[in-house]
Parts: C-alpha cells; structure tokens; sequence
C-alpha cells in the first residue's frame, strides 16, 4: 500500500507543479525577446544592406553621371571610351566598399546626340546572409543629350579710373576678344 500511497502522491505533486509552471510569469518576457530576436535581427539586416546598397547605388550614380558628361565633352572625338572610362573610374575606385564592377557600358544615340552609359555593380551582404541573401545587386544608367542652340553672351566691362594703371583695360580687352574667339 505505500507504494500505491507513493505513486498518487507523486502524480498529485506532478499536476500540482505543471499547474503552477502554467501560472508562473517569471521568465515569460525571456522567451518573447527570444522569438522576436529572428525578426529583428532580419529587420536590421535589411536596414543595413539596403544602406550599403543605396551608398553604392549613389556612388555608382555619381560616377556615370561625370563620365556621361565627359564623354558628351568629347562625343566626336576618337578618344571617348578612354575618356570615359577614366572620369568612371576617377569617380568610382577599384573595390569600392568590397564591390565586383560591371561596365561601365556607352551607347550612342542616332546622330550621336547623345549618349548612355551604364553599369551595374554587387556587393555581398552582411546581415542578409542569415535569411539567404548573400550579395545584393545595383545598377545604374545616366543619359548625355547634346543639344546646339544660340548662345546669348552679356559681357560687362569696367571702365572706370581705376583700370587706366598698369594697362588694366587693355588687358580687359584682349581677354574679352579671346572670349568672343573662343565662343
């Protein structure tokens, strides 16, 4: 009989302690942080890596856009793919922020009125690995267009006492007629 006596008052305790395991409180707010640490940790990840990824898409960005504007400088000249591949590459070093480049990429439009380049660049991810996102991908494009139209050119001159020492008004015409050579 004291083993039977043994065996009820063992379950009893065993139910009694499941019931106040189910009341208890204490450590709930452990397991809450604990299950929300895999969003979280996916939410900064995100934030991160899309940082990253608009700094580079930035960079990128500005780097097209002063070779796109030299290149429309040289259009007609034979010497335009150098020209833009080192205003690119003055803008957008070798490895900028561990990135593996491709391009830059020119096209010229009909009567070469303009001009596109383009390129794309990746750059491995740091927190996006956890959810399987190991590189994220950029890319970039900026067109050139060259247009020929009149130019108006207001040209003010200082004639006053001042300029009268040291040939200052003929040094003020002769710049102003290279100016008007020049255009």
């Amino acid at each position: 009989m004291r083993a039977k006596e043994l065996i009820y008052k063992g379950l009893a305790s065993g139910a009694a302690g499941l019931r106040k395991l189910y009341r208890n409180t204490n450590g709930g707010s452990a397991v809450m942080v604990a299950m929300a640490m895999v969003p979280m940790v996916g939410f900064t990840g995100l934030a991160v890596d899309a940082t990253r990824g608009y700094m580079l898409r930035s960079q990128l960005g500005y780097a097209l856009d002063a070779a796109g504007l030299a290149g429309g400088r040289d259009i007609f000249n034979e010497n335009l793919n150098a020209t833009v591949q080192s205003f690119f590459e003055a803008n957008f070093p070798s490895g900028y922020m561990d990135s593996s480049l491709n391009g830059p990429f020119m096209q010229l439009g009909q009567n070469s009125e303009s001009l596109t380049v383009s390129a794309s660049a990746t750059i491995p991810t740091t927190f996006m690995r956890i959810l399987g996102h190991d590189e994220l991908t950029v890319s970039a494009t900026t067109t050139v267009n060259r247009e020929v139209k009149g130019l108006e050119l207001a040209l003010v001159m200082d004639n006053t006492g001042s300029m009268a020492s040291n040939n200052k008004i003929g040094t003020m015409k002769d710049a102003a007629q290279d100016l008007v050579n020049i255009l």
